[in-house]
C-alpha cells in the first residue's frame, strides 16, 4: 500500500476515533487550539500523529528561512499537499526537533495574561457589538461572538451536509435537528477552541454533555463539514485577539522602560531569596525550570527581549500558511513552555553539531516497522508557519559561534555519554586505567610508522597548507588567528585549538596529489588518498600540541592568511562576542538583566535583532564600558555558583561568560602577514572517514543504530539488507551532515544517499552512492567493531525488551474484541508498550503473560486471517516470545566465531587484534573509486557506481606489542555483552 493511501486511511480512521466520544473530540480541540492558523484536515493529521504539537514547518523553511536544524531522529508529521494536479504528501517537523545555529530565529507568539482580559473584553464588545449581558466577563464574551459567528455563516457551512449523511448516524435524523445539533455543537466548538488559546478553561461554561451528539458524525464525510466550521470561525476571531494582545504587550513593555528604577548588585541577594522560594510545582516541571520571567507587562519576554512587532497582513490557507500559522502558535509554546529549552539537565548535553539530521520515511513512520524488524512506538512531528513579520532571533542561537570563541555553553560529559552504571556495562571501552579506542589505535598505529619512518614523508608544504583551512566550521580561522593575537600559555592555546578543531575531515587536491585529514580528541592525521583509517605508513600523526605549535608559527611567520584576512579577525571576535551577550540576557531569569546591565543600555537590548547586537557590537568597542561589563558580569557569576536559578536557560553559563569577557579585554597584537602571501586554493573532496562516520549514526531515525545492528545479524543476504537500509533512511535530508561541517548536507530518496559540501543545489563537491554501496559498507563498519558505540551495548537489554514487547503489541493488534487484552488500550500504543516492558522486566509476571497469550491463540480458528496478519503470524511471534522468555531467542544472536588468524591479512591492525584474537574482515572500502564527483543537478537514478578495489597494505608483524594482562584480552565490549547476557540467564 502506498504512503498516501495509508495516510488517507489514517485520516478516515482518525476521524471516527476523535468523533467517538465527547472527550476524544475535545482531546482533539486541544490540539487544534495551538495551531489554528491550519486547515481541519491538517488538525487532524497532526492530532492522530503528533497531538502534542505545538509548532510545525517543513525542512526547507527551519533550514533556509529559520535557520534551524532538524535533529537526527526526528520524524515527520504527513499532511496533504493539494497544490498539484494530483494529491501528494508534504512533511513538517515540529521546533522541538529542531535546534538553533548561529543568527536563527523563533517566531513570535500571544499569550493573554489575566490582567489583560478586560482589555481584550472590552475590544471584543466593540468589534462584534456585544451586547451588555453578554460581557459580564470575558468567556461570556467569547461564547457570544461564537455564538454571533455561527449564526451568520451557518447556512455556507451547512451547504452540503444532506449529500453526505449516508452511512453515517446522522441518516436517521431529520433535517431540523441535524441543522439544530450542529450550529450548536459549532458553537461551542468554537468557543471552545477560543478559550483554550487564550489561556481560560472553557469547562466553566460547558459541560461535557455537550458533546454528546459529536458521536454523530461518525465519518469523516460528515465531521470535515463541522471541522472546517470550527476551524475557520476561531482562526479569524484568534487572529484578531493575537494583535490585540501584541499591541497591549508592547505598550505595557514601553511604560516599563519608562518606569524602570536603578538598581545594583546588592538585589541578588533578594533575587536569589525570591528564587528560591518559587512555587515548589513550577520547579518540579520537568521542561521548565523557571517560568516565572515570561509575563508581558514586564520588560523581559519568554526568550529576555521584546517580540518584533506583527504585521497587519492577513492569509489565507494557502502553502504560505505553514509559515504563518507558527508565527501565532510557536508564541504559546515560548510562552507557556520556552521553545528552546531542553530538559534542566541541559548543561551535559552533547554539543549541537552531533545532532543535525531528519528525514521522512517512505513508509510514512519512518521509525515503524520495516522488512522484519520490530517497529518500536512511533512519534509524529508537528505543524506550525511562521512569517518574517513574527520571527525573532532565540537566545540559543549563539552556541556554536560560542564554542568558537572559548565560551563553553554546556558542561563535560563522559567520552561516549554514558552514566557510571552504564559504563561499567560497557567497560571495554571506558575503564579509566585505559585509553580509549581511539587512542590505543594511534598507539599502535605511531609505533608501527616509528619503524618505518623517513619512508614515506608528508610534505611540510602539505601540512601547512591543510592547516591554513582551519577547522569544519564558519570563520573558524578567524577565530584561531584572534585566540593566537593574546599572550596565553602554550596549554590554553592547544585546549583551544583542539576545541575549534572538535571532530570531522577533509580531503584536498595539492599539487596533483589527493591528501585525507582526519582530527579528533587524540589530533590530526594526514595521508595519502581518500582515507586515513587503512594507512599507517604513508601519514602524518600531529597532536593538538604539534598542531596548535605550527600555527603559532605560521602566524609569527606571516604566513597563515592574507592580511584582509588578519585584519578581519578582530571585528568577528566583537561580533560573535556581542552575540554571545545579546544571547545570555536573553537566558537570564527575570528582573537579572536589570542588574547586570546598566540602565541606559537596557532599552536598546529590548530591542530586536540584529539592532541588539548591533549596538553591541558598538559598545564592545568601547574599552570604558567593556571594563564596567566586565566587573558587572562578576556579580552573575559568583550568584550562578549559588543558585542556577538565575538563568532560566543553561546554555549560557554567567561563570564561562565571565572569564570569557575577561579575556577579550585583553591587550591583543595583531599579525602581519609577509609581503605578497596569499592563500591557494585547493580542490576539496568527501574522505570515506567523513562517509564512514555518517553511516555509523545509524539512519535517520532514533534508535539507528541498534535496528540496523540487529537486522544485520538476523538477515545475511544483501538484497534484504539494501532493501531495509533504503527504508531505515527513507526520503529527507539534512544539514551538517559531514561530522557536523557547516557547509555540508545530506539527501536521501530511492536513488540513494546523496553527501555533498557546498551551497544546497550548488555545491562544490559531492557523492552518490547507491542503497547497495551503503548497504555493504555499513556491514564492513559492523564487522570490523566500527559501527556501534559504547552506549549502544549497554542499551542492548532495555532496546531489546521493546522490541519484544512490540511483539506483544503486534500478537493482539486486530484479534476479535471479546479477547481480552492484558494492558491499557491506546491508539498509538505508546502506554501499553511501556506497560508491556515494564512486565517483560518481571520474569513471573512475563510466565502470566505467556499464559494469558497461549489461551489468546487457542481461542483463534486456524483459518483466522485479519487486515496484514494471519494465524500462522500469530503463533510465529508467540513463539519468539516464548522463547526469549526461555533464554533462546534474542535480537541480538551471537555472531559466528571469526577464524583465528594464521598469517597476517593486508587490513591494518588494532588493539581490538590483539585483544580478540581475531582476524578482521576484509574491507569494503567505498573509496572515491566507488563514487562519482557530481554535481547535485546531474546525479540521475540511472547513474551507477563501479565497484571497490581493495587496496594493498603493508602487513605490520605484531610481535612488538604484547599483551600482558590475560583478563584484558577477554573480548571487548561486545563480547561482554553477550557473555554477560547468557551467564545471566543460565542463572
Amino acid at each position: 500500500m502506498s504512503k498516501l493511501q495509508d495516510i488517507r486511511n489514517l485520516v478516515q480512521e482518525h476521524a471516527v476515533l476523535v468523533s467517538s466520544s465527547p472527550g476524544d473530540w475535545m482531546d482533539y480541540m486541544d490540539t487544534a487550539s495551538r495551531l489554528y492558523r491550519y486547515s481541519f484536515s491538517d488538525q487532524l493529521l497532526i492530532h492522530a500523529q503528533r497531538p502534542d504539537a505545538t509548532a510545525c514547518a517543513s525542512l526547507e523553511l527551519w533550514n533556509e528561512k529559520m535557520l534551524r536544524w532538524v535533529n537526527r531522529g526526528a520524524r515527520g508529521i504527513a499532511l496533504f499537499d493539494e497544490t498539484w494536479q494530483n494529491t501528494k504528501l508534504r512533511y513538517v517537523f515540529d521546533i522541538s526537533d529542531t535546534h538553533m545555529v548561529a543568527g536563527g530565529r523563533s517566531p513570535y507568539l500571544w499569550k493573554m495574561q489575566e490582567h489583560q482580559r478586560e482589555e481584550i473584553l472590552t475590544h471584543l464588545a466593540e468589534v462584534y457589538a456585544l451586547e451588555e449581558k453578554d460581557t459580564a466577563t470575558l468567556q461570556d464574551a467569547l461564547m457570544a461572538v461564537a455564538r454571533e459567528m455561527v449564526n451568520d455563516n451557518l447556512e455556507e457551512y451547512l451547504d452540503g451536509l444532506e449529500y453526505a449523511v449516508e452511512g453515517t448516524y446522522l441518516e436517521d435524523l431529520d433535517e431540523v435537528t441535524i441543522r439544530s445539533d450542529f450550529r450548536q455543537l459549532a458553537t461551542d466548538s468554537v468557543y471552545y477552541l477560543l478559550s483554550r488559546r487564550c489561556g481560560l478553561d472553557p469547562m466553566e461554561l460547558l459541560e461535557e454533555e455537550d458533546f454528546m451528539h459529536i458521536t454523530d458524525y461518525n465519518r469523516l464525510s460528515v465531521l470535515t463539514f463541522l471541522g472546517n466550521a470550527a476551524s475557520q470561525l476561531s482562526e479569524s476571531i484568534l487572529i484578531d485577539i493575537g494583535k490585540t494582545v501584541h499591541k497591549i504587550s508592547l505598550e505595557e513593555a514601553r511604560k516599563e522602560v519608562e518606569n524602570s528604577n536603578e538598581r545594583n548588585y546588592n538585589n541578588f541577594t533578594t533575587l536569589i531569596h525570591e528564587i528560591k522560594n518559587q512555587d515548589a510545582e513550577t520547579k518540579k516541571e520537568e521542561n521548565i525550570e523557571n517560568e516565572g520571567g515570561t509575563d508581558y507587562g514586564t520588560d523581559i519576554s519568554s526568550q529576555g527581549r521584546l517580540p518584533v512587532s506583527e504585521s497587519d497582513r492577513r492569509r489565507g490557507r494557502s502553502d504560505d500558511r505553514e509559515i504563518w500559522d507558527a508565527a501565532e502558535d510557536i508564541s504559546e509554546r515560548t510562552q507557556e513552555q520556552p521553545l528552546s529549552e531542553p530538559v534542566p539537565d541541559r548543561e551535559a548535553e552533547q554539543p549541537s553539531g552531533t545532532d543535525r539530521e531528519s528525514s521522512t520515511g517512505e513508509n510514512g513512520q519512518p521509525d515503524g516497522e520495516t522488512a522484519g524488524e520490530e517497529s518500536g512506538t512511533g512519534q509524529g512531528s508537528r505543524s506550525d508557519g511562521m512569517d518574517s513579520t513574527h520571527e525573532r532571533t532565540d537566545g540559543n542561537s549563539g552556541r556554536e559561534h560560542l564554542d568558537g570563541i572559548g565560551i563553553q555553553l554546556v558542561e563535560d560529559t563522559r567520552e561516549d555519554g554514558l552514566s557510571k552504571a552504564e559504563e561499567e556495562i560497557a567497560s571495554a571501552l571506558s575503564l579509566p586505567e585505559y585509553p580509549t579506542a581511539d587512542e590505543q589505535r594511534r598507539q599502535i598505529e605511531e609505533r608501527a610508522a616509528a619503524l618505518y619512518a623517513g619512508e614515506i614523508q608528508i610534505p611540510e608544504e602539505v601540512v601547512d597548507e591543510i592547516l591554513r583551512t582551519g577547522g569544519n566550521r564558519k570563520a573558524s580561522q578567524l577565530r584561531i588567528i584572534y585566540n593566537f593575537m593574546s599572550e596565553q600559555t602554550p596549554e590554553e592555546y592547544t585546549e583551544f585549538v583542539k576545541r575549534e578543531y572538535c571532530k570531522g575531515g577533509k580531503v584536498f587536491q595539492i599539487d596533483g596529489n589527493e591528501y585525507s585529514v582526519w582530527f579528533d580528541e587524540t589530533g590530526m592525521q594526514i595521508a595519502v588518498g581518500h582515507t586515513v583509517t587503512d594507512h599507517i605508513l604513508d601519514k602524518a600523526f600531529l597532536s593538538w600540541e604539534d598542531v596548535s605549535g605550527r600555527i603559532h608559527q605560521l602566524l609569527d611567520q606571516g604566513e597563515y592568511a592574507p592580511q584582509s584576512v588578519l585584519d578581519a579577525a578582530r571585528s568577528n571576535a566583537v561580533k560573535e562576542h556581542a552575540q554571545a551577550l545579546a544571547y545570555m540576557k536573553g537566558d537570564m531569569a527575570e528582573g537579572v538583566a536589570e542588574i547586570v546591565f546598566d540602565e541606559e543600555d537596557l532599552p536598546h537590548l529590548r530591542s530586536i535583532y540584529p539592532e541588539i547586537t548591533d549596538y553591541l557590537e558598538e559598545k564592545l568597542e568601547d574599552l570604558q564600558w567593556l571594563s564596567e561589563l566586565n566587573e558587572r558580569l562578576d556579580a552573575p557569576a559568583e550568584a550562578y555558583e549559588e543558585n542556577h536559578f538565575i538563568m532560566r536557560f543553561h546554555h549560557y553559563n554567567p561563570i564561562n561568560i565571565s572569564k570569557q569577557f575577561q579575556k577579550f579585554a585583553d591587550e591583543v597584537i595583531p599579525y602581519q602577514a609577509r609581503e605578497g602571501f596569499a592563500w591557494k586554493e585547493h580542490p576539496m573532496f568527501i574522505t570515506q572517514d567523513e562517509i564512514d562516520a555518517y553511516l555509523a549514526g545509524g539512519g535517520a531515525y532514533s534508535q539507528g543504530r541498534l535496528r540496523t545492528y540487529s537486522f544485520y545479524l538476523l538477515h545475511e543476504d544483501e538484497r534484504s539488507r539494501t532493501g531495509f537500509i533504503k527504508e531505515q533512511y527513507g526520503i529527507g535530508g539534512s544539514s551538517h551532515a559531514l561530522s557536523g561541517a557547516d557547509d555540508s548536507h545530506a539527501n536521501y530518496d530511492g536513488k540513494g544517499l546523496f553527501l555533498a559540501r557546498g551551497a544546497y543545489g550548488n555545491p562544490y563537491t559531492s557523492i552518490l552512492l547507491s542503497w547497495n554501496k551503503v548497504a555493504n559498507r555499513v556491514d564492513y563498519l559492523i564487522k570490523n567493531d566500527q559501527f556501534l558505540q559504547a552506549e549502544d551495548y549497554a542499551r542492548m537489554p532495555e532496546y531489546e525488551r521493546e522490541q519484544m514487547a512490540n511483539k506483544v503489541l503486534r500478537f493482539y493488534d486486530r484479534l476479535p474484541e471479546e479477547i481480552d487484552r492484558p494492558f491499557t488500550d491506546d491508539f498509538f500504543w505508546k502506554k501499553p508498550g511501556k506497560e508491556m516492558v515494564s512486565v517483560l522486566e518481571n520474569p513471573e509476571q512475563t510466565e502470566e503473560l505467556l499464559q494469558k497469550m497461549d489461551a489468546a491463540l487457542a481461542a483463534l480458528p486456524l483459518d483466522f486471517e485479519a487486515y496484514g496478519t494471519n494465524y500462522q503470524q500469530k503463533t510465529e511471534l508467540l513463539s519468539e516470545l516464548h522463547q526469549y522468555a526461555e533464554g533462546t531467542y534474542t535480537i541480538f544472536p551471537t555472531p559466528e566465531a571469526e577464524p583465528s588468524f594464521a598469517e597476517p591479512s593486508g587490513h591494518q591492525m588494532t588493539m581490538f587484534d590483539f585483544l580478540d584474537t581475531k582476524a578482521v574482515a576484509e574491507p569494503t572500502v567505498v573509496d572515491m573509486s566507488d563514487v562519482e564527483e557530481i554535481e547535485e543537478e546531474e546525479v540521475t537514478a540511472e547513474e551507477d557506481i563501479t565497484e571497490s578495489q581493495e587496496q594493498e597494505k603493508a602487513v605490520i608483524e605484531p610481535h612488538n606489542f604484547r599483551i600482558q594482562d590475560n583478563d584484558l584480552g577477554a573480548g571487548g565490549p561486545k563480547a561482554k555483552y553477550y557473555l554477560r547476557r547468557t551467564v545471566k540467564r543460565s542463572d
